[in-house]
């Protein structure tokens, strides 16, 4: 499956639900897996987050810059810039 495609799956009656093989296997994903998930109400949006053992705590804080972050974008706190602009600006940090 490549990134830009979608699946589908349906949420069980015990609010389960099934990740579709090509998915699973595409991120190495099995039985005892952790994931990490974050909801967007607003949005109707579920992001799943596979947490590996080694590096679970540097992905959950991930997980929740990645979180902030995109809740400081929706608020308009970000304004664009130009490829060129925040490149000087990381040279610059």
């Amino acid at each position: 499956m490549k990134p830009e495609e979608m699946d589908m799956t349906v949420l069980s009656s015990k609010g389960q639900v099934v990740i579709p093989k090509d998915i699973r296997e595409s991120l190495h994903i099995k039985e005892g897996s952790v994931l990490a998930i974050t909801a967007y109400p607003e949005k109707d949006i579920l992001v799943f987050k596979a947490m590996r053992k080694p590096d679970i705590k540097k992905d959950l804080a991930l997980v929740r810059e990645t979180e902030r972050a995109w809740r400081e974008i929706e608020s308009g706190k970000f304004k664009k810039t130009s490829k060129e602009h925040f490149l000087e600006n990381i040279r610059n940090w």
